[in-house]
């Protein structure tokens, strides 16, 4: 509704709006930030009257941080049935994790054995995007295969 007021110059600002409606400024500006969404992440919800104020500061930062991530979340959540509760799209939506809902959640760490007792593990952090890898028990004079072996995924 501020939206709209504001849209239709009832009011010549947000200000001037908030002082006419005895509302405090502040709560006025969420609203609007809300309202100001992109219609396909206002869709994820199941009614507008879902959203918060107190989201406005998330949904807004997850917008200008990633926009075609979040639009794209957004998006996947309309054939989602039953639709997630509002605190949960509004999770999916501005999660800093690279994960898309529907996707299966991050691998866990990969142990191998090889000859002789040679052990290791492979773990990937999805908030770093790195992989780290621990080896036990590896003869000292294939390092140098190790690192041309590295080398060679990363070129």
């Amino acid at each position: 509704m501020y939206a709209r007021a504001l849209d239709e110059g009832l009011y010549p600002s947000a200000k001037k709006m908030s002082e006419a409606l005895g509302v405090d400024l502040g709560n006025v500006g969420r609203y609007l930030a809300l309202a100001r969404l992109p219609a396909d992440v206002l869709a994820a919800f199941g009614s507008p009257l879902d959203l918060q104020q107190r989201w406005a500061k998330n949904l807004t930062d997850s917008m200008q941080k990633n926009p075609d991530l979040v639009l794209s979340r957004a998006r996947g959540l309309f054939g989602t049935t039953p639709r997630p509760a509002a605190a949960e799209v509004l999770k999916i939506l501005t999660s800093e994790e690279g994960v898309v809902p529907n996707n299966p959640p991050p691998k866990a760490p990969v142990l191998v054995k090889g000859k002789g007792g040679q052990t290791g593990e492979i773990a990937y952090n999805p908030k770093k995007r790195s992989v780290s890898i621990s080896l036990n028990g590896i003869d000292e004079k294939r390092l140098t295969e190790i690192e041309e072996t590295i080398k060679a995924l990363l070129s």
